[in-house]
């Protein structure tokens, strides 16, 4: 199962998962984000120690980082989840730049009963990479990570 959410801060991503919480009966939950390049660099951290806490599995991707270095914001947002000591690096969270990758790692390592959540971009339509939008749909990259 997958579920799809705009959420892109610290307290969205609270709400999100005290949502699911309540809502929801999965086995496990596999977060698939990032963070936008260029901005609020303080809420990194954050959002991985929140992902850390309630996230089996994290999968951080592209999130419009512009002219940033993903790697940079990656290693921003592994300060927060190394802080939990729950994740190891390439077993209970991966870094895959490349978002539909990503989506396509999270059904590789899904199971039965598993919930898959894909936040950041949800109703976005264009994806920033360097200086330049491109086209993207989060629903489409879902059929197509479930067909190739």
């Amino acid at each position: 199962r997958f579920m799809v959410d705009f959420a892109h801060t610290p307290n969205a991503f609270l709400r999100l998962y005290e949502y699911l919480e309540k809502k929801y009966s999965y086995k496990r939950l596999i977060h698939v984000f990032g963070c936008a390049g260029l901005r609020d660099k303080q809420k990194r951290p954050v959002m991985g120690r929140y992902a850390a806490q309630h996230a089996d599995v994290i999968i951080l991707t592209e999130e419009d980082y512009r002219t940033e270095s993903i790697d940079t914001i990656f290693t921003h947002i592994e300060v927060g989840i190394k802080k939990e000591k729950r994740h190891q690096k390439d077993e209970g969270y991966f870094f895959i730049p490349n978002r539909l990758d990503a989506i396509k790692k999270a059904i590789a390592l899904a199971r039965k009963d598993d919930l898959i959540i894909l936040t950041g971009k949800a109703h976005e339509k264009s994806l920033a990479r360097g200086k330049r939008e491109y086209d993207w749909s989060e629903f489409t990259a879902i059929d197509e990570a479930l067909t190739s």
